[in-house]
C-alpha cells in the first residue's frame, strides 16, 4: 500500500494497442508503464484478468484464479525461443479495434506450437514449481477447461454426448451468460464428484497439460510486467469480482460452496437492488454463495483467492462490497431483478477471519450506491477507504458527498469515473444546461476533462484514479462498459499516438502541482 497521496490510471490490459484482436502483455504494455512513470503516476488499476466466457466481461470469468490466455504476447514467446518468427508471420494483423472472436481463433495454434517446443526443453523446473505451488486451483481448472473444450468440440461426434444432448431441449442446456453448455448440463460422468473423473483425467492428459502450460506462460508474462511496473514505482490495483458464474471451474469443483438445487442449478441468482445508479435493479447472472459452508471451512476458498490476488497485484479492489454483508437474491427464472430480496451474509465474521491472513491496508472497496447502515459500519470498523465517483454529483453539486469540496476524510479513493461510467466528456454532454453551467464554473478556462481531473487531484482524497479515456479526452463512444446492456461492451482500445507529449506534460504538471 502507498502511504502518501497518489494518483493513477484505470486501464484494462485488453485495451492496449495490439495486432491480434485484443491488447496483450507485450511491448505496448511496457510502453504504458513507461507513460505512468514519466507522468509520476503511482497507481495502475486493472479489471479482473481471468479467462472470460462469450460475454467477454472480465466479471464473468470461468475461474477465480486462472489468467486470460488472450493476454499472452506471442512476440514474447518468440523472444523466449518458444516460437520462431515464422510461426506468427502469417497471422493477419487486425487493426480495427477489439475483436475477441478473432483473437480466440488465432491465439491457440501458436500457443500449441509453443507448448510442443516447450515439452522438448530439458529444464522444466520453473514450470514444475508453478504447478506445485498452484495445485490448489490449477489442477481443477485445467481439467475443467479440458472437459469444456472436449464437450463443445465433440457434442455432435461423441456417441455418449450425442445421446445425452438429444434428450435435452437446446434451450435448457445453452447458458445465456456463458454462451455455451454450462457444466451442470454435462453428462454426469463429467461432474467433479463422478467415479469416472480419474478415467477422464487420464484420457485428457495432453489437453490438461496444455492448459497448465497456458497458465504458466500467462503467470510468467504477467509477473514480468508487474516486476517492471514495481521497479518504476507503480503499484497495480487488481480487482476481485464479488460473484462467480455457474459455468466456472470453482462452482464445478466446489458446488457445496454455492446455493444450488438438487439439479445443480442456482436456486437463486445474484444481483443488486434498485438504486439511483440502476433504478430497475440488475441481475448479474451469477451464483450466490452458501455462506454457512464457507464459514464452516474458515473461508479457505476466499483466503486462497485473496492471497493469490495479492500475488498478481499490490492492492486489491473488492467489487460490490455490499455483498459481503447483504446479498440481493433473485428467484431463478424471474426476469425482473427488482423482485429479488435482501438476505444477510457474514460480513463481520468473514473479515475477522480473512484479515488474520492478509493486511487490510492492501484492500480498497467499491461501496457505491445506496448503502445499508450495517454495510457502512462494517466498512468503517475495518477502516476500508470509501469510494467516490464525481459523476454521481449531477444536480446537487453544492452538497454532494462525492465531490471534493465536501470531503472531510482523506481515507477515500476518488474516481472521475469507472469502467461502468460514461467518460467525462460523454457525461458532460448528457447534462442539462443548468448543471453544465456549474461544471463550467468549476473547470474555469480549462478543457472539461482536464478541469475535472485537476479538481479531483486537488482534493484531500488519498488516491485519485482516472480512466485513460478521460486523460485522452474521449467521448461516450469510448466508454468501457454499459451496465445492463449485454452486447458491445469491453471493447475500448487506444492508439499509442494518443498518449502524446502534450498529454504527458499536462498530466505530469498537475500531478506535481497537487503533490501526488
Amino acid at each position: 500500500m502507498i502511504n502518501e497521496r497518489a494518483s493513477g490510471i484505470l486501464l484494462h490490459p485488453t485495451s492496449f494497442p495490439g495486432k491480434y484482436g485484443v491488447g496483450d502483455l507485450g511491448e505496448t504494455a511496457y510502453n504504458f508503464v513507461d507513460f505512468l512513470f514519466e507522468t509520476n503516476q503511482k497507481l495502475w488499476q486493472i479489471l479482473p484478468i481471468g479467462p472470460v466466457n462469450e460475454s467477454y466481461s472480465p466479471y464473468q470469468s470461468t475461474s477465480a484464479f486462472a489468467g486470460n490466455y488472450l493476454l499472452i504476447s506471442l512476440e514474447k514467446l518468440v523472444d523466449e525461443g518458444l516460437l520462431n518468427k515464422d510461426d506468427i508471420s502469417d497471422i493477419r494483423v487486425y487493426e480495427n479495434g477489439i475483436n475477441y472472436e478473432y483473437a480466440m481463433n488465432i491465439k491457440i495454434p501458436p500457443l500449441r506450437k509453443a507448448y510442443e517446443n516447450f515439452t522438448k526443453m530439458k529444464d522444466l523446473s520453473d514450470y514444475n514449481t508453478f504447478c506445485y505451488e498452484n495445485n490448489y486451483w490449477l489442477d481443477n481448472y485445467a481439467l475443467f477447461a479440458s472437459i469444456d473444450e472436449y464437450i463443445n468440440e465433440n457434442k455432435e461426434k461423441d456417441l455418449i454426448l450425442i445421446e445425452h444432448f438429444n434428450k435435452l431441449d437446446e434451450n435448457s442446456y445453452t447458458d445465456e451468460f456463458c454462451g455455451g453448455i454450462s457444466w451442470n448440463n454435462w453428462p454426469v460422468m463429467y461432474h467433479y464428484d463422478s467415479d469416472d473423473i480419474p478415467i477422464i483425467r487420464n484420457r485428457l492428459t495432453g489437453e490438461i497439460n496444455f492448459n497448465k502450460f497456458i497458465q504458466y506462460i500467462f503467470f510468467r508474462q504477467w509477473m514480468q510486467l508487474k516486476t517492471y511496473a514495481n521497479s518504476k514505482g507503480v503499484k497495480i490495483i487488481g480487482d476481485i469480482p464479488m460473484y462467480m458464474p455457474l459455468h466456472s471451474a470453482d462452482v464445478w469443483a466446489n458446488p457445496n460452496l454455492f446455493l444450488l438445487d438438487d439439479d445443480l442449478k442456482p436456486s437463486c441468482i445474484a444481483g443488486c437492488a434498485p438504486d439511483d445508479g440502476c433504478p430497475t435493479g440488475q441481475s448479474f447472472g451469477n451464483c450466490i454463495y452458501n455462506w454457512q459452508t464457507h464459514k464452516d471451512s474458515n473461508y479457505k476458498w476466499w483466503i486462497n483467492r485473496f492471497k493469490y490476488a495479492l500475488q498478481i497485484a499490490d492492492i486489491i479492489r473488492l467489487d460490490y462490497f455490499t455483498g459481503y454483508e447483504f446479498y440481493w437474491a433473485i428467484p431463478l427464472g424471474e426476469s425482473d431483478p427488482a423482485k429479488g430480496s435482501f438476505y444477510k451474509a457474514n460480513g463481520k465474521d468473514f473479515f475477522e477471519t480473512v484479515l488474520n491472513e492478509i493486511n487490510a491496508s492492501s484492500i480498497i472497496i467499491e461501496d457505491i450506491g445506496s448503502l445499508k447502515q450495517e454495510v457502512i459500519e462494517l466498512r468503517d470498523s475495518i477502516g476500508f477507504p470509501s469510494m467516490k465517483i464525481m459523476q454521481f454529483g449531477k444536480n446537487t453539486f453544492r452538497i454532494d458527498k462525492n465531490l471534493p469540496h465536501n470531503f472531510s476524510n482523506t481515507n477515500c479513493v476518488l474516481y472521475t469515473g469507472t469502467h461502468d461510467n460514461n467518460t467525462i466528456l460523454g457525461w458532460y454532454k448528457g447534462l442539462d444546461n443548468d448543471t453544465k453551467e456549474i461544471v463550467n464554473e468549476i473547470v474555469g478556462r480549462e478543457d472539461i476533462n482536464w478541469g475535472l481531473i485537476k479538481y479531483a487531484f486537488s482534493s484531500i482524497a488519498k488516491y485519485v484514479i482516472v480512466p485513460l479515456q478521460d486523460i485522452i479526452g474521449l467521448d461516450e463512444k469510448y466508454r468501457m462498459n454499459l451496465p445492463c446492456v449485454v452486447n458491445g461492451s469491453w471493447r475500448f482500445q487506444y492508439n499509442e499516438n494518443m498518449l502524446n507529449e502534450t498529454i504527458k506534460n499536462r498530466l505530469k504538471k498537475i500531478t506535481y502541482l497537487y503533490n501526488r
